[in-house]
């Protein structure tokens, strides 16, 4: 038994609320000859003049045997998720909607009131959004131990973030174990110890300065703004590998030791998100190969009669 359609009556960009209608109650016989069979389900010549009509505005190949093509996935798709108990809530509707206008450069606003323009038939819209989200929905949970491993992740992270490396803006303050002039290698040895001690517990600048002030000569420098593309190359990367709060490893100077506070970063915010965000990229990219193999061998063994 098929499941109903699930309604887009509460996408943002709803067929009811956008007034899209249906084609016509009673298109002429040659538009309702058939195009295809797909394991006994038909598809209309209709249907693929409305999925061409789809394909155009969403700025993809729209032949009529591209838009032919496409249902015969669709119906492929929809029937093997179905037989899993598989399918699609308005929510996977809506976020799917939004993929199809982001992939064509579209607000989904815009791609709403392009179809409505086009006078797209809404059920035919629905069922596609439809197949195509149950049919993510079947692979990834025929998937769910799939994962990417952390040097994936870094080095993805790494690519993304180059770019915007020139632009970010870095709030610093320095911290200077002072030592005197001509002191002796043992006294820089202990100086260095307790730079090293207080690194390691430094944990933000809030807390971590006023402990640094009480320690016997010891200077903090007023806090700087730098931007990133003032800084050596060398500077950016020691500036990344300290976390925000942290204290740089400390260094010889002609004035002591010194460190640098990492007080400030402006990607700092999004870092965690951006790594999430760049993880399930990555499991949606292999998630994609993977489904293209599985309706791959779905297409090979489906009965499919082209008129």
């Amino acid at each position: 038994m098929s499941r109903s359609v699930p309604t887009i009556g509460t996408l943002a960009v709803a067929a009811v609320a956008l007034g899209w209608c249906w084609i016509g109650s009673a298109a002429p016989a040659s538009a309702q000859a058939i195009a295809a069979i797909v394991n006994g389900d038909p598809i209309t010549t209709s249907d693929v003049d409305e999925q061409m009509k789809f394909l155009r505005i969403i700025k993809k190949p729209a032949s009529r045997a591209d838009a032919l093509e496409d249902l015969v996935a669709d119906r492929i798709k929809l029937r093997e998720a179905n037989k899993y108990g598989i399918d699609a809530s308005d929510s996977d509707l809506t976020q799917t909607l939004n993929r199809v206008a982001s992939a064509a450069k579209m607000q989904p606003q815009a791609l709403a009131n392009a179809l409505q323009a086009a006078k797209g038939n809404t059920d035919i819209i629905r069922q596609h959004l439809r197949a195509v989200a149950a049919w993510n929905n079947y692979v990834r949970n025929r998937n769910k131990a799939l994962n990417v491993s952390e040097e994936e992740i870094t080095a993805a992270l790494a690519k993304s973030t180059s770019a915007g490396k020139e632009a970010a803006d870095y709030t610093l303050q320095q911290v200077v174990f002072v030592v005197p002039s001509g002191a002796s290698a043992g006294v820089l040895e202990g100086r260095m110890r307790e730079a090293q001690a207080l690194r390691s517990r430094f944990q933000d600048c809030a807390s971590g300065l006023p402990l640094a002030r009480s320690l016997p000569d010891v200077g903090i420098k007023p806090a700087v703004t730098r931007n990133a593309s003032a800084l050596s190359a060398k500077t950016r990367e020691t500036l990344d590998q300290t976390p925000k709060g942290r204290l740089t490893a400390p260094e010889r100077s002609a004035s002591g030791i010194e460190m640098i506070a990492v007080c400030g970063r402006d990607d700092e915010a999004d870092r965690t998100t951006v790594r999430d965000n760049i993880q399930a990229d990555l499991i949606t990219e292999r998630l994609s190969k993977i489904a293209d193999r599985m309706y791959q061998d779905l297409r090979k063994t489906a009965v499919v009669e082209k008129h």
